[in-house]
Protein backbone atom coordinates (compact mmCIF):
# COMPACT_ATOMS: atom_id res chain seq x y z
CA UNK A 1 0.00 0.00 0.00
CA UNK A 2 1.93 3.04 -1.16
CA UNK A 3 0.30 5.55 -3.50
CA UNK A 4 -2.63 7.96 -3.88
CA UNK A 5 -5.22 9.55 -6.16
CA UNK A 6 -8.30 11.74 -5.47
CA UNK A 7 -11.44 10.12 -4.07
CA UNK A 8 -14.91 11.65 -3.54
CA UNK A 9 -15.46 10.89 0.16
CA UNK A 10 -12.40 9.34 1.74
CA UNK A 11 -9.31 7.20 1.11
CA UNK A 12 -9.88 4.90 -1.88
CA UNK A 13 -8.12 1.55 -1.64
CA UNK A 14 -6.76 -0.51 -4.54
CA UNK A 15 -6.02 -4.14 -3.59
CA UNK A 16 -4.60 -7.13 -5.44
CA UNK A 17 -5.12 -10.75 -4.42
CA UNK A 18 -4.46 -14.38 -5.27
CA UNK A 19 -7.53 -14.34 -7.52
CA UNK A 20 -5.50 -12.43 -10.15
CA UNK A 21 -7.72 -9.34 -9.99
CA UNK A 22 -7.67 -5.87 -8.53
CA UNK A 23 -10.42 -4.55 -6.26
CA UNK A 24 -11.36 -0.89 -5.78
CA UNK A 25 -13.05 -0.22 -2.44
CA UNK A 26 -15.78 2.17 -3.58
CA UNK A 27 -17.65 2.55 -0.25
CA UNK A 28 -15.13 3.50 2.41
CA UNK A 29 -14.44 1.66 4.59
CA UNK A 30 -16.64 -1.40 4.20
CA UNK A 31 -17.20 -2.68 0.65
CA UNK A 32 -15.07 -3.49 -2.41
CA UNK A 33 -16.43 -2.74 -5.87
CA UNK A 34 -16.73 -5.43 -8.52
CA UNK A 35 -13.20 -6.71 -9.27
CA UNK A 36 -11.59 -6.00 -12.65
CA UNK A 37 -9.58 -8.83 -14.23
CA UNK A 38 -6.25 -8.02 -15.86
CA UNK A 39 -2.99 -9.64 -17.08
CA UNK A 40 -5.04 -12.06 -19.22
CA UNK A 41 -3.26 -12.80 -22.49
CA UNK A 42 -0.03 -10.97 -21.61
CA UNK A 43 3.11 -12.57 -23.07
CA UNK A 44 4.95 -14.72 -20.53
CA UNK A 45 2.20 -14.46 -17.89
CA UNK A 46 0.31 -17.73 -17.50
CA UNK A 47 -2.63 -18.91 -15.41
CA UNK A 48 -0.37 -19.67 -12.43
CA UNK A 49 0.77 -16.05 -12.10
CA UNK A 50 0.19 -14.24 -8.79
CA UNK A 51 0.04 -10.47 -8.40
CA UNK A 52 2.56 -9.74 -5.63
CA UNK A 53 2.43 -5.95 -5.71
CA UNK A 54 0.72 -2.88 -7.15
CA UNK A 55 2.01 0.69 -7.49
CA UNK A 56 0.51 3.92 -8.83
CA UNK A 57 2.48 6.96 -9.94
CA UNK A 58 1.85 10.51 -8.65
CA UNK A 59 -1.04 11.31 -11.03
CA UNK A 60 -2.35 7.72 -11.14
CA UNK A 61 -1.87 7.44 -14.91
CA UNK A 62 0.57 4.52 -14.55
CA UNK A 63 -0.20 1.27 -12.71
CA UNK A 64 2.61 -1.27 -12.25
CA UNK A 65 2.01 -4.93 -11.35
CA UNK A 66 4.64 -7.21 -9.80
CA UNK A 67 4.27 -10.77 -11.10
CA UNK A 68 5.43 -14.12 -9.75
CA UNK A 69 6.63 -14.95 -13.29
CA UNK A 70 9.58 -12.54 -12.87
CA UNK A 71 8.04 -9.62 -14.74
CA UNK A 72 6.77 -6.14 -13.98
CA UNK A 73 3.86 -5.09 -16.19
CA UNK A 74 3.16 -1.35 -16.45
CA UNK A 75 -0.29 -0.18 -17.54
CA UNK A 76 -1.41 3.32 -18.61
CA UNK A 77 -4.65 5.28 -18.31
CA UNK A 78 -5.72 8.64 -19.79
CA UNK A 79 -3.39 8.03 -22.73
CA UNK A 80 -3.21 11.03 -25.06
CA UNK A 81 -4.47 10.90 -28.62
CA UNK A 82 -1.98 12.40 -31.04
CA UNK A 83 -2.39 13.46 -34.66
CA UNK A 84 0.20 13.10 -37.39
CA UNK A 85 0.10 14.50 -40.93
CA UNK A 86 1.58 12.60 -43.87
CA UNK A 87 2.25 14.16 -47.27
CA UNK A 88 3.89 11.21 -49.03
CA UNK A 89 2.03 8.17 -50.42
CA UNK A 90 4.98 5.92 -49.50
CA UNK A 91 4.66 6.94 -45.84
CA UNK A 92 0.95 6.09 -45.90
CA UNK A 93 1.82 2.73 -47.49
CA UNK A 94 4.39 2.02 -44.74
CA UNK A 95 1.78 2.82 -42.11
CA UNK A 96 -0.69 0.49 -43.82
CA UNK A 97 1.78 -2.40 -43.99
CA UNK A 98 2.65 -2.06 -40.29
CA UNK A 99 -0.93 -2.62 -39.17
CA UNK A 100 -2.32 -5.84 -37.74
CA UNK A 101 -5.88 -6.57 -36.72
CA UNK A 102 -6.25 -6.90 -32.94
CA UNK A 103 -8.55 -9.07 -30.81
CA UNK A 104 -11.25 -6.39 -30.71
CA UNK A 105 -11.27 -5.40 -34.38
CA UNK A 106 -8.79 -2.55 -33.88
CA UNK A 107 -5.78 -1.91 -36.13
CA UNK A 108 -2.48 -1.79 -34.23
CA UNK A 109 0.98 -0.72 -35.38
CA UNK A 110 3.40 -3.66 -35.03
CA UNK A 111 6.80 -2.02 -35.57
CA UNK A 112 8.49 1.33 -35.06
CA UNK A 113 8.08 3.63 -38.06
CA UNK A 114 10.15 6.68 -39.01
CA UNK A 115 8.02 8.61 -41.45
CA UNK A 116 8.40 11.98 -43.19
CA UNK A 117 12.19 11.49 -43.37
CA UNK A 118 12.34 10.76 -39.64
CA UNK A 119 10.31 13.78 -38.53
CA UNK A 120 7.32 11.61 -37.54
CA UNK A 121 7.78 8.58 -35.25
CA UNK A 122 5.07 5.96 -34.82
CA UNK A 123 5.61 3.42 -32.02
CA UNK A 124 4.53 -0.24 -31.79
CA UNK A 125 1.21 -0.86 -30.01
CA UNK A 126 -0.30 2.42 -31.20
CA UNK A 127 -3.93 2.08 -32.25
CA UNK A 128 -4.82 3.78 -35.56
CA UNK A 129 -8.17 5.40 -34.79
CA UNK A 130 -11.11 5.71 -37.23
CA UNK A 131 -10.97 9.51 -37.10
CA UNK A 132 -9.68 12.52 -39.08
CA UNK A 133 -8.82 11.33 -42.62
CA UNK A 134 -9.94 7.80 -41.67
CA UNK A 135 -13.49 8.56 -40.53
CA UNK A 136 -15.37 5.25 -40.74
CA UNK A 137 -12.10 3.31 -41.25
CA UNK A 138 -12.84 -0.46 -41.22
CA UNK A 139 -10.11 -2.16 -43.25
CA UNK A 140 -6.47 -1.58 -44.18
CA UNK A 141 -7.27 -0.95 -47.83
CA UNK A 142 -9.17 2.19 -46.76
CA UNK A 143 -5.75 3.87 -46.43
CA UNK A 144 -5.30 3.61 -50.21
CA UNK A 145 -8.14 6.10 -50.70
CA UNK A 146 -6.82 8.73 -48.31
CA UNK A 147 -6.28 12.11 -49.95
CA UNK A 148 -2.91 13.73 -49.26
CA UNK A 149 -1.96 15.30 -47.02
CA UNK A 150 -3.61 12.78 -44.69
CA UNK A 151 -4.29 13.31 -40.99
CA UNK A 152 -4.08 10.24 -38.77
CA UNK A 153 -4.83 9.89 -35.06
CA UNK A 154 -3.14 7.32 -32.83
CA UNK A 155 -3.35 6.25 -29.19
CA UNK A 156 -1.75 3.46 -27.15
CA UNK A 157 -3.95 0.41 -27.72
CA UNK A 158 -3.81 -0.82 -24.12
CA UNK A 159 -5.05 2.38 -22.49
CA UNK A 160 -7.08 1.48 -19.38
CA UNK A 161 -9.56 4.31 -19.96
CA UNK A 162 -9.79 4.28 -23.78
CA UNK A 163 -8.37 0.97 -24.91
CA UNK A 164 -8.21 -2.77 -24.40
CA UNK A 165 -6.19 -3.21 -21.15
CA UNK A 166 -2.77 -4.23 -22.45
CA UNK A 167 0.62 -3.71 -20.78
CA UNK A 168 2.56 -0.67 -21.96
CA UNK A 169 5.94 -1.87 -20.59
CA UNK A 170 7.28 -5.29 -19.57
CA UNK A 171 10.37 -5.29 -17.31
CA UNK A 172 12.34 -8.47 -16.54
CA UNK A 173 13.87 -9.77 -13.27
CA UNK A 174 15.83 -12.96 -12.55
CA UNK A 175 13.09 -14.27 -10.25
CA UNK A 176 9.59 -13.60 -8.98
CA UNK A 177 8.98 -9.88 -8.44
CA UNK A 178 7.55 -9.28 -4.98
CA UNK A 179 7.33 -5.50 -4.68
CA UNK A 180 7.63 -2.18 -6.49
CA UNK A 181 7.18 1.57 -6.19
CA UNK A 182 6.75 4.31 -8.80
CA UNK A 183 8.41 7.64 -8.03
CA UNK A 184 9.72 10.91 -9.50
CA UNK A 185 13.16 12.50 -9.56
CA UNK A 186 12.79 16.00 -10.94
CA UNK A 187 10.78 15.76 -14.15
CA UNK A 188 11.54 12.04 -14.71
CA UNK A 189 9.60 9.03 -13.44
CA UNK A 190 11.20 5.82 -12.19
CA UNK A 191 10.14 2.40 -10.99
CA UNK A 192 11.95 0.47 -8.23
CA UNK A 193 11.32 -3.29 -8.09
CA UNK A 194 12.44 -5.97 -5.62
CA UNK A 195 12.73 -9.64 -6.46
CA UNK A 196 13.52 -13.18 -5.43
CA UNK A 197 16.91 -12.60 -7.08
CA UNK A 198 17.84 -10.49 -3.94
CA UNK A 199 18.14 -7.29 -5.98
CA UNK A 200 16.33 -3.96 -6.06
CA UNK A 201 16.30 -2.51 -9.56
CA UNK A 202 15.68 1.06 -10.71
CA UNK A 203 14.03 1.47 -14.13
CA UNK A 204 13.31 4.51 -16.27
CA UNK A 205 9.55 4.50 -16.77
CA UNK A 206 9.75 6.42 -20.07
CA UNK A 207 11.88 3.93 -22.00
CA UNK A 208 12.05 0.87 -19.71
CA UNK A 209 15.86 1.07 -19.35
CA UNK A 210 17.54 -0.46 -16.26
CA UNK A 211 19.52 2.35 -14.61
CA UNK A 212 20.67 0.99 -11.24
CA UNK A 213 20.83 -2.27 -9.26
CA UNK A 214 20.79 -1.92 -5.46
CA UNK A 215 22.52 -4.69 -3.51
CA UNK A 216 22.44 -5.45 0.20
CA UNK A 217 20.07 -8.33 0.92
CA UNK A 218 21.35 -11.90 1.33
CA UNK A 219 17.92 -13.38 0.56
CA UNK A 220 14.87 -12.44 -1.50
CA UNK A 221 13.51 -8.89 -1.34
CA UNK A 222 9.91 -8.88 -0.14
CA UNK A 223 8.92 -5.22 0.14
CA UNK A 224 9.78 -1.64 -0.85
CA UNK A 225 8.76 1.85 0.22
CA UNK A 226 9.85 5.40 -0.64
CA UNK A 227 9.31 9.03 0.22
CA UNK A 228 11.11 12.24 -0.75
CA UNK A 229 14.19 11.35 1.33
CA UNK A 230 14.45 7.56 1.68
CA UNK A 231 14.06 4.26 -0.13
CA UNK A 232 13.57 1.22 2.14
CA UNK A 233 13.51 -2.50 1.37
CA UNK A 234 12.80 -5.55 3.52
CA UNK A 235 13.60 -9.19 2.89
CA UNK A 236 13.84 -12.77 4.02
CA UNK A 237 17.21 -12.01 5.63
CA UNK A 238 15.10 -10.30 8.37
CA UNK A 239 16.69 -6.92 7.70
CA UNK A 240 15.56 -3.55 6.35
CA UNK A 241 17.95 -1.73 4.00
CA UNK A 242 17.79 2.08 3.88
CA UNK A 243 19.06 4.24 1.01
CA UNK A 244 19.00 8.04 0.84
CA UNK A 245 17.37 9.10 -2.41
CA UNK A 246 19.79 11.98 -3.02
CA UNK A 247 22.78 9.61 -2.72
CA UNK A 248 21.58 7.13 -5.36
CA UNK A 249 19.86 9.56 -7.76
CA UNK A 250 22.87 10.03 -10.02
CA UNK A 251 24.42 6.55 -9.65
CA UNK A 252 24.51 3.99 -12.44
CA UNK A 253 25.41 0.30 -12.45
CA UNK A 254 25.36 -0.98 -8.86
CA UNK A 255 25.13 0.52 -5.37
CA UNK A 256 25.54 -1.15 -1.96
CA UNK A 257 23.32 -0.61 1.09
CA UNK A 258 25.13 1.44 3.76
CA UNK A 259 22.41 1.55 6.46
CA UNK A 260 20.11 -1.16 7.80
CA UNK A 261 17.75 -2.08 10.65
CA UNK A 262 17.97 -5.61 12.06
CA UNK A 263 15.28 -6.15 14.71
CA UNK A 264 12.65 -8.57 13.42
CA UNK A 265 13.09 -12.26 14.19
CA UNK A 266 11.47 -13.53 10.99
CA UNK A 267 11.03 -12.51 7.34
CA UNK A 268 10.25 -8.81 6.79
CA UNK A 269 7.10 -8.84 4.67
CA UNK A 270 6.15 -5.14 4.42
CA UNK A 271 7.57 -1.64 4.90
CA UNK A 272 6.03 1.82 4.53
CA UNK A 273 7.47 5.34 4.74
CA UNK A 274 5.55 8.44 5.77
CA UNK A 275 5.40 11.46 3.45
CA UNK A 276 4.34 13.94 6.15
CA UNK A 277 6.99 12.77 8.61
CA UNK A 278 9.74 11.36 6.36
CA UNK A 279 11.80 9.95 9.24
CA UNK A 280 8.99 7.50 10.12
CA UNK A 281 9.14 3.91 8.87
CA UNK A 282 6.59 1.13 9.43
CA UNK A 283 7.72 -2.50 9.17
CA UNK A 284 5.86 -5.82 9.40
CA UNK A 285 7.23 -9.34 9.74
CA UNK A 286 6.29 -12.99 9.98
CA UNK A 287 7.08 -12.62 13.68
CA UNK A 288 3.58 -11.01 13.82
CA UNK A 289 5.03 -7.65 14.85
CA UNK A 290 4.25 -4.33 13.13
CA UNK A 291 6.66 -1.62 14.32
CA UNK A 292 6.79 2.15 13.79
CA UNK A 293 10.40 3.47 13.69
CA UNK A 294 12.22 6.79 13.81
CA UNK A 295 14.83 6.44 11.06
CA UNK A 296 17.02 9.22 12.40
CA UNK A 297 17.42 7.74 15.90
CA UNK A 298 16.53 4.09 15.03
CA UNK A 299 14.10 4.29 17.98
CA UNK A 300 11.02 2.03 18.09
CA UNK A 301 8.03 4.38 18.55
CA UNK A 302 4.97 2.06 18.52
CA UNK A 303 4.04 -1.58 18.08
CA UNK A 304 0.70 -2.82 16.66
CA UNK A 305 -0.38 -6.27 17.82
CA UNK A 306 -1.67 -8.83 15.30
CA UNK A 307 -2.81 -12.46 15.60
CA UNK A 308 -1.13 -13.36 12.30
CA UNK A 309 1.60 -12.35 9.88
CA UNK A 310 1.07 -9.03 8.06
CA UNK A 311 1.78 -8.86 4.31
CA UNK A 312 1.15 -5.17 3.51
CA UNK A 313 1.15 -1.87 5.42
CA UNK A 314 0.73 1.85 4.72
CA UNK A 315 1.08 5.09 6.66
CA UNK A 316 -1.72 7.58 5.95
CA UNK A 317 -0.89 10.45 8.31
CA UNK A 318 -2.99 9.97 11.47
CA UNK A 319 -4.03 6.47 10.32
CA UNK A 320 -2.27 3.36 9.07
CA UNK A 321 -3.56 0.18 7.46
CA UNK A 322 -2.36 -3.41 7.66
CA UNK A 323 -3.30 -6.48 5.60
CA UNK A 324 -3.10 -9.76 7.50
CA UNK A 325 -2.77 -13.34 6.32
CA UNK A 326 -6.13 -13.96 7.99
CA UNK A 327 -7.70 -12.00 5.11
CA UNK A 328 -8.53 -8.96 7.22
CA UNK A 329 -7.76 -5.33 6.42
CA UNK A 330 -7.18 -3.39 9.65
CA UNK A 331 -7.21 0.40 10.05
CA UNK A 332 -5.32 1.81 13.05
CA UNK A 333 -4.87 5.17 14.75
CA UNK A 334 -1.14 5.82 14.33
CA UNK A 335 -0.30 7.54 17.62
CA UNK A 336 -2.50 5.56 20.03
CA UNK A 337 -2.23 2.21 18.19
CA UNK A 338 -6.02 1.88 18.57
CA UNK A 339 -7.73 -0.48 16.10
CA UNK A 340 -10.50 1.49 14.30
CA UNK A 341 -11.78 -0.96 11.63
CA UNK A 342 -11.32 -4.65 10.85
CA UNK A 343 -12.62 -5.52 7.35
CA UNK A 344 -12.93 -8.94 5.71
CA UNK A 345 -11.55 -9.09 2.13
CA UNK A 346 -13.19 -11.33 -0.56
CA UNK A 347 -9.88 -13.16 -1.14
CA UNK A 348 -6.55 -13.54 0.58
CA UNK A 349 -4.78 -10.18 0.49
CA UNK A 350 -1.37 -9.83 -1.15
CA UNK A 351 -1.04 -6.07 -1.73
CA UNK A 352 -2.65 -2.71 -0.98
CA UNK A 353 -2.51 0.85 -2.26
CA UNK A 354 -3.84 4.02 -0.62
CA UNK A 355 -5.26 6.95 -2.56
CA UNK A 356 -5.29 10.36 -0.93
CA UNK A 357 -8.22 12.75 -1.21
CA UNK A 358 -7.37 16.19 -2.62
Amino acid sequence: MSNSRPGPSGPVLLTGAWDGRWHEWDLWPTRPAKPAEFLRGESGVGHDNHVHGLALNHDCNYLACACSTGRVLVYRRNCPTREIELFDADDVADLKESLKLGDHGEFVVQRRLELAEGAVIVEPQEHLLPEASLEGFKKRSDLDAVELPGRFRLRFVGCLTNGYRKAWRTLEHGGAVHCLVLTREGSKEYLFSGSRDRMVRKWSLLDGELELTLCGHSSMVRCLAENAIYLASGGDDRSICIWRRDEIASKRGQAECSSRIVSHTDFVRAVALCNSFPERLLSASDDQRVILWNLHSREKLREYQHPCSVVAVVLMGPSLATAGEDGRLRIWQTESAELQHSLKHPQRLTSLSSMRVL
